[in-house]
């Protein structure tokens, strides 16, 4: 019927945690939880104050903190259909807020380990295709999954021209230019 998955955290001891969970819903009506398999070879860093999307089967796990301060904890990526982790490029924060449009991860404000007290009001795009390119399963099974969608999108889009469900938002945030795989924004700052 459908799960919800939560990935880390810390224990009451306060330690960084690696595991994953789902919580499930039978068909009666009974909930359960369930512990995601894994490969040991692959072990996942323990986290906290991280965050995590799906894009299709992945969950990414994208930033946090761990028991050692100032650890490179970069993105990691757990494939629901084969129980492996994968990791790739870093993103430095913690306390953050992430989505996924189309193919692009954003994430948005929280801490740089850099300056731990001090928010950040930046707004980081990593191209998620770009990111899986060294993993080819993955990358195929996104790639696929998110043309897909496109294809479904064409199909059954029902705005005419003049209405567009994005309307309200600043038209300077929705650039169509191309962009690095993790270029970052500064939205918080005034244009002189």
């Amino acid at each position: 019927m459908g799960m919800i998955v939560i990935f880390g955290g810390r224990s009451n001891d306060q330690v960084a945690m690696n595991d994953s969970w789902g919580l499930r819903r039978h068909r009666s009506g009974n909930w359960d939880w369930v512990k995601a398999p894994y490969k040991a070879d692959k072990e996942p860093i323990g986290r906290y104050q991280h965050s995590s999307v799906f894009v299709g089967s992945a969950m990414i796990v994208l930033g946090g903190r761990t028991n050692d301060v100032g650890e490179n904890v970069g993105m990691e990526v757990y494939d629901t259909e084969t129980s492996e982790w994968y990791r790739t490029q870093a993103v430095q924060r913690f306390r953050h807020g992430s989505w996924l449009v189309d193919n692009f991860l954003y994430i948005f404000g929280g801490f740089e380990h850099e300056s731990p007290n001090v928010p950040t009001e930046t707004i980081t795009r990593i191209n998620v295709l770009k990111a899986f390119q060294p993993f080819e399963s993955l990358y195929q099974k996104t790639q696929y999954l998110l043309s897909s969608n496109k294809e479904n999108e064409k199909k059954t889009s029902t705005y005419s021209a003049n209405v567009s469900p994005n309307s309200s938002f600043d038209k300077e945030l929705m650039s169509t230019q191309p962009h690095s795989a993790n270029t970052s924004y500064d939205y918080g700052k005034q244009q002189g």
